[in-house]
């Protein structure tokens, strides 16, 4: 039996450094039925060139400028002809046998709607960055597993709330089906927001630790990043939490937001402070969009399960590294 063709969509932003490690290792994969992508958002580091001179076998979709994550994968996703469809960070070298572990768990089962790898960080090979993501009460996401040293704890097949969009692999109709990602969201917490999209239509999401990718994974912060997660975590707050959930938190999430401002002041970290507030006013302006979009979401029926684990199993206090690892519900 013919198995179903993945289409490889690495994203690349004047990363031309990254790119060798990247597809030589993609290159080496197990899984025949692939075809290799760089969708280039704009780069002038030379990308391009470096691709058609040594990887002439890859398909390039360039775009003339950087369409960033989300609206540059929803436009790659629409050109491929391809079962399923895989997200990749440039940033990552994949193990030979990755893609193959990450269809055999999609072929499982057709309510399966996408699979991530075991991230594991490229410089600390024995650290973990991600199995899988977590929600978070107050809109966001973090990565399980996140730093611990990798000694088997996450050595079993898991479903998970959501993928890291550092190397998921969707089927296609169903990313479309929901939407794909919100380009509102241009990046960060939009792997959280369509996990909630993705549950609500009644699909599961799985990580294998047999499919195993390193990530760089810049862990950094900045202004333009703090803009982002604070902006993005308020969207999928509005957008994804039942009235009930939305109720009860809110009040946490206002407090928390005075206390980040509060500690940026106090560090006399302004440009940190005025991000936040620049997230916030970007949110608020965006809210008639959000609110639109949540008019679509079916917020009382598949999504039950998300909710009381939101509802339940949270503990603010007690930190999220101390949950359970099978109890994402």
């Amino acid at each position: 039996m013919k198995r179903g063709k993945v289409a490889v969509l690495v994203l690349n932003w004047n990363g031309v450094h990254l790119l060798k490690d990247c597809f030589d290792s993609l290159l080496q994969q197990t899984y025949m039925n692939i075809e290799l992508f760089l969708v280039d958002n704009g780069s002038t580091d030379g990308s391009i060139e470096f691709m058609r001179g040594n990887y002439p076998s890859v398909k390039i979709i360039r775009y003339p400028e950087n369409l960033f994550y989300c609206k540059a994968y929803n436009r790659a996703v629409k050109q491929v002809d391809a079962e399923y469809v895989y997200f990749l960070n440039n940033d990552t070298v994949s193990d030979p046998k990755s893609i193959e572990e990450l269809v055999k768990v999609l072929e499982k089962d057709e309510k399966i709607a996408g699979v991530g790898a075991k991230l594991l960080f490229y410089k600390e090979k024995d650290r973990i960055q991600s199995f899988g993501i977590i929600p978070d009460v107050l809109g966001g996401g973090w990565d399980r597993g996140l730093g611990e040293v990798d000694i088997g704890q996450y050595d079993r097949q898991l479903e998970v709330f959501g993928i890291t969009g550092a190397a998921a692999l969707y089927r296609k109709k169903v990313f479309e089906e929901v939407g794909g990602f919100d380009e509102k969201f241009v990046g960060f917490l939009d792997d959280v927001d369509i996990a909630f999209r993705t549950r609500f239509k009644g699909y599961k999401l799985f990580v294998t630790p047999k499919a195993i990718v390193l990530h760089y994974a810049d862990r950094s912060m900045n202004p333009n990043k703090v803009f982002l997660l604070q902006r993005n975590k308020f969207k999928n707050f509005i957008k994804n939490f039942r009235l009930d959930i939305f109720l009860k938190y809110l009040p946490v999430l206002v407090m928390t937001e005075l206390v980040i401002l509060l500690n940026y002041l106090v560090r006399l970290r302004f440009s940190y402070f005025f991000a936040t507030l620049r997230g916030l006013n970007s949110f608020i302006l965006e809210a008639p969009d959000s609110l639109q979009k949540r008019r679509k979401n079916d917020l009382n029926s598949a999504c039950k399960q998300t909710y009381e684990w939101l509802n339940n199993r949270i503990s603010i206090s007690r930190g999220f590294k101390k949950l359970r690892y099978d109890k994402w519900s």
